[in-house]
C-alpha cells in the first residue's frame, strides 16, 4: 500500500511536511526518480510532475526492499495541501491518520502498541484478568478502594501515556537554541535553524523514545515558534499557533537564552505555569548576561548548552519529564487501555472520575 500523511501541525504554517510510505518503485514512480538520494541528504524537487504546484526538498529515510518512507518539504497553506492531497490520490496513494494524532479507542490489543513498554504492559493483558481485576474491585469496600487510589491513578496515567503518546513542546524566545535542541533530541535536522530569529514558523513534531530497552516508552516533542511580541504577518500568526500548543501540550519545556535576559511577559507566562514543566536555561557557553536565580524563586532550572554538552542534557531533560510522572506499575498490573475498559472501571470505582483524562 501507498500512504501520506501530515506530520507538522495543521493550519496556517511557512512550511508543511509530509510522510510517505510505500514499495521502493511506487515512490520512485510519484518523483521521476530512477534512484533515492542518500538517506537524509535534502534534494529539490518539482512536485506534481507535469502540472507542477510546487517545489519541495525530498528527505530519503531508507527502508527495505518492501517498503520505504521519505520526507517532502512544502510550503505552507491551504492550498498547496489540497493540490498534494489530490496528486497523491490521483497516483493511487490513500491518506493515513498521522501516527501521532492516533487515539487508541474500544480496547486495544498488542497490534496498537506504540512502545516496547506499551508491548509489554498489552501483551499481559487479557479480557479473562480484566474481568477478574474488576470483580475484584466491585466486591471492596469505599475506604478498601481508597486504599488502593494511589496505585490505580498512576495505572490510569500509565495507561494514557502509552496508549496515545503525550506531546512536550519546546517554547521560548527567538533564536533561544530550541531547534537546535530539537533536531539534537531527535537525531535528524528535522526542524529549520538559522541565526536569524523566526526561522522555525511551523510546529514541527516527531517522536522522542524515553527511557531504555523494555521500559521505554514514546512522547511527541514539539519545535514551536519563538517568542517576539514585536512580530506581525505570517510570524505572529505562528506565534498563535505555537502558544496554542504550548498550552495544550502535556508538558512543556521553557527554553530561555542565557545570553539574553527574558521579558517580563514571557517571564510571567512561564512563572504561572504548571509546576511539572521544565525549566532550561540555554546556550550556558555564552556569557550570561543575567544570574536565572533571581529570577525564578523557587522554581528550579536546567542550566546547560546543547552546543558543550548535548548528551548530559538531554539526558537531565529525560530524567527530569520521569521525575514528574507517578511510579511505574508493577509487571502483571492491568491497566485501563480503551475507552471501554476505563468506562468499565469507572462503574466500579467512581473514585477515580476525578483523575480520568481522556488525552
Amino acid at each position: 500500500m501507498k500512504f501520506y500523511s501530515l506530520l507538522s501541525a495543521a493550519g496556517p504554517s511557512a512550511l508543511s511536511i509530509w510522510r510517505l510510505d510505500s514499495p521502493p518503485a511506487d515512490l520512485l514512480h510519484l518523483f521521476g526518480l530512477e534512484s533515492f538520494p542518500a538517506t537524509q541528504q535534502a534534494t529539490l524537487l518539482s512536485v506534481g510532475g507535469k502540472r507542477t504546484f510546487d517545489q519541495g526538498l525530498f528527505w530519503y529515510q531508507g527502508g527495505d526492499e518492501h517498503l520505504v518512507s521519505a520526507e517532502l518539504h512544502l510550503h505552507g497553506g491551504s492550498g498547496v495541501a489540497a493540490a498534494f492531497r489530490d496528486w497523491a490520490r490521483n497516483h493511487g496513494w490513500q491518506a493515513k491518520a498521522s501516527e501521532f494524532n492516533e487515539k487508541q479507542d474500544h480496547c486495544p490489543g498488542l497490534a496498537s502498541a506504540q512502545s516496547p513498554l506499551a508491548a509489554r504492559f498489552l501483551a499481559q493483558l487479557s479480557e479473562l484478568t480484566w474481568a477478574n481485576e474488576l470483580s475484584q474491585l466491585s466486591g471492596y469496600s469505599k475506604q478498601q478502594r481508597l486504599a488502593r487510589l494511589d496505585e490505580w491513578v498512576a495505572r490510569l496515567a500509565w495507561a494514557s501515556i502509552l496508549a496515545c503518546p503525550p506531546r512536550v513542546a519546546l517554547f521560548g524566545p527567538t533564536n533561544a537554541g530550541k531547534s537546535t535542541l530539537f533536531n539534537s533530541w531527535v537525531a535528524s535536522q528535522r526542524a529549520t535553524v538559522s541565526p536569524s530569529p523566526g526561522t522555525t514558523r511551523d510546529t514541527v513534531e516527531a517522536r522522542i523514545q524515553i527511557g531504555q530497552g523494555p521500559d521505554s516508552w514514546v512522547c511527541r516533542l514539539l519545535d514551536t515558534a519563538g517568542v517576539d511580541s514585536s512580530l506581525s504577518g505570517a510570524d505572529a500568526k505562528a506565534q498563535a499557533i505555537a502558544q496554542e500548543s504550548a498550552r495544550t501540550a502535556w508538558r512543556r519545556i521553557w527554553v530561555f537564552d542565557a545570553a539574553t535576559e527574558p521579558t517580563t511577559d514571557f517571564l510571567r507566562m512561564a512563572l504561572d505555569s504548571s509546576p511539572a514543566d521544565i525549566f532550561l536555561v540555554n546556550r550556558g557557553d555564552l556569557a550570561a548576561q543575567w544570574r536565572y536565580q533571581d529570577f525564578f524563586g523557587a522554581r528550579k532550572a536546567i542550566s546547560g548548552s546543547i552546543h558543550l554538552d548535548p548528551q548530559m542534557l538531554l539526558e537531565e531533560l529525560e530524567s527530569n519529564l520521569l521525575s514528574s510522572l507517578p511510579p511505574l506499575p508493577k509487571p502483571g498490573s492491568c491497566l485501563p487501555f480503551g475507552s471501554e475498559r476505563l468506562t468499565a472501571l469507572l462503574d466500579v470505582f467512581p473514585e477515580l472520575a476525578s483523575h480520568a483524562v481522556q488525552r
